[in-house]
């Protein structure tokens, strides 16, 4: 049993000396560790909705002088990305993706910004009929859509490089289109062209015009520029023969060998 006698003669004023301090310290770091836990779940919450708010249509700025470019539609999921580790990556080929007009997006699920097209992407592909190539590309590469089934396409203005073959041999392509504000490269009636038009970089194969004009300008055709071009019957050269056989060109441009070459010194009236 409790002995109350004993209880009454301890010295209570020392005993509360101790205790009191106690309680308050304990008390006082429950507080904090409440306080600390509460930020945490608060700071753990802004980064949850950050993630899920941040795409392809938010006003987020990627570097100080340029926002995520805005896209037509919903981004194509399921298309392969590969990491360039400096915060980019290149779109490396189809996947999964069952889209027939593929919409680029501009960052990965890892948020890296897609910056590339890479080599053979969509190479063969039966699928595809277009694609929205956003303005933070810069790079398309070697065979990319070579001899898939790309109908049109756009070269956004900040475009530096297209490699060698990278449209050759679409037969449904019907016309290339550039930006007006790209530096390196035009177009001319849906060909594409190096911005000082004196290289013909692409005849799309399937443009549905027999005629194709071309300019005494011209001092290069590029390889595949003309490559298998279902429709194409005859050229028609504003400059002499000689000036026409002055012209590089390079491999593969097998539809040359099948058409006729005609030659003015002025604007014809039929174009």
């Amino acid at each position: 049993m409790l002995n109350f006698k004993k209880l009454l003669n301890l010295d209570w004023k020392k005993i509360l000396i101790i205790v009191i301090p106690s309680v308050f310290v304990v008390t006082a770091c429950i507080i904090i560790a409440l306080i600390a836990a509460k930020k945490n779940a608060t700071v753990g919450n802004e980064q949850t909705t950050d993630a899920n708010v941040v795409d392809v249509f938010s006003p987020v700025t990627l570097d100080p002088n340029e926002k995520i470019p805005v896209l037509s539609g919903i981004a194509s999921e399921g298309l392969i990305f590969r990491s360039l580790g400096d915060g980019n990556a290149t779109l490396c080929g189809i996947g999964t993706c069952t889209d027939t007009y593929i919409v680029v997006p501009v960052l990965t699920e890892n948020g890296e910004i897609v910056t590339q097209i890479a080599e053979n992407a969509f190479l063969g592909c039966k699928t595809i009929t277009g694609i929205e190539i956003h303005s933070r590309i810069e790079k398309i590469g070697e065979y990319a859509f070579y001899t898939s089934t790309l109908k049109s396409v756009v070269i956004n203005s900040k475009i530096s490089e297209i490699g060698n073959f990278a449209f050759a041999g679409c037969s449904d392509l019907l016309g290339i289109s550039v930006d007006a504000a790209n530096i390196l490269f035009c177009d001319v009636d849906g060909v594409l062209y190096s911005k000082d038009k004196t290289a013909l970089i692409c005849y799309p194969s399937g443009k549905i015009s027999e005629i194709c004009f071309i300019d005494k300008a011209v001092t290069t055709i590029s390889k595949m520029a003309f490559y298998d071009c279902i429709n194409l019957k005859s050229i028609k050269y504003n400059g002499t023969s000689s000036e026409w056989t002055a012209i590089v060109k390079g491999d593969c441009n097998t539809s040359l060998s099948s058409i006729t070459i005609a030659y003015y010194v002025s604007t014809p009236d039929d174009k």
